[in-house]
């Protein structure tokens, strides 16, 4: 039996080893990606896109709008700003 206080510390422990790293790209699959995103901007058609997260990822389809190549991320139709690499 597991009294309240430690119910919850003990669900945080378990969350915690479902946790991911995040994966890894080569050079080959970041250039692949970028011409994707740069297509979508350059004719404004939705892309769909899985974004990385620490448990489970979360899939987008949007149309890019604006791509911050120093910052390395990109703006989407819906305001969303995304990560990317």
């Amino acid at each position: 039996m597991i009294i309240p206080e430690n119910k919850e510390a003990y669900s945080k422990l378990m969350k915690d080893r479902q946790r991911r790293g995040k994966p890894e790209l080569d050079d080959q699959k970041v250039q692949l990606i970028a011409q994707v995103l740069i297509d979508s901007y350059n004719s404004c058609t939705a892309v769909t896109m899985a974004i990385f997260n620490l448990f489970d990822d979360a899939e987008s389809t949007d149309v890019v709008t604006s791509i911050y190549t120093s910052q390395r991320e990109v703006m989407l139709s819906q305001e969303k700003m995304v990560l990317v690499g």
